[in-house]
């Protein structure tokens, strides 16, 4: 699969995000709010993204035309439609999708490096993400949040 945009490559935790995104809204390009998002990161990899994954991820695939944001949530862009559509991932294999979507936006593996910090609170604030944490994991323990 070709690389569809171009840039500097991607983290693992970005593409986390971006499959996430993509299979939340089911590869149309559907508002996703931040619990969703959450949620369906936890399914994928079995671990709760981080607030500093969240917003440094969000803010790279913002600025690199594969998501953008509303005050409901994230949405995924046509380019970022366009090459989930153009990839197997859309038959709902979470493999399959990470490693295209990977492949495409020229994803890193995880190295192994410490965690991503930061101080910005553009995308994900602390009682949003909080807020979020919560209601995913209420819902997964089938509690009303």
């Amino acid at each position: 699969m070709r690389t569809i945009a171009k840039s500097d490559g991607f983290e693992w935790f970005e593409v986390w995000i971006l499959v996430a995104l993509l299979m939340a809204a089911k590869g149309r390009g559907t508002t996703v709010s931040l619990a969703r998002l959450i949620g369906v990161a936890d399914v994928i990899n079995h671990a709760i993204i981080t607030r500093d994954e969240l917003e440094i991820g969000l803010g790279h695939l913002i600025d690199a035309g594969y998501l953008s944001e509303s005050r409901q949530g994230f949405r995924a862009t046509r380019l970022a439609v366009t090459m989930w559509g153009k990839s197997a991932a859309r038959r709902g294999y979470v493999h399959t999708a990470w490693r295209d979507v990977n492949e495409a936006v020229g994803g890193r593996e995880c190295s192994g490096s410490s965690m991503p910090k930061t101080n910005r609170h553009k995308y994900v604030s602390k009682s949003e993400y909080a807020a979020a944490v919560k209601n995913h994991l209420s819902e997964m323990s089938g509690e009303a949040a």
